[in-house]
């Protein structure tokens, strides 16, 4: 919700879980969306002081402006309350037919 707020947002990963989070997928590479959409940034390595300094920096002035964008871009609008639930609840009790 927060990209849907414009807030900024960052993932703090430590290398030991993200690890862990890679190896219960098989190896594969820990791919976070607001990440990927560039809506949100990631400290890797748990540096507290990267972290302090990434902060610091989107809550400029002028800091946060980039990745507000790419929130508008990636999360133009909130999805209503309970829509997602109710797609749901459509496909689970549609009908089937095995003609």
């Amino acid at each position: 919700m927060a990209a849907f707020q414009r807030k900024p947002i960052i993932g703090f990963y430590f290398e030991n879980l993200l690890a862990d989070a890679e190896d219960a997928q098989g190896g594969k590479p820990l791919e976070w969306e607001l990440e990927s959409n560039k809506a949100a940034e990631v400290v890797r390595g748990g540096s507290v002081d990267l972290l302090a300094e990434t902060i610091s920096r989107l809550l400029s002035p002028n800091g946060f402006r980039k990745m507000r964008r790419h929130q508008k871009i990636a999360y133009p609008e909130a999805p209503i309350p309970g829509s997602t639930a109710k797609k749901a609840v459509d496909i689970i009790t549609r009908p089937t037919f095995n003609g």
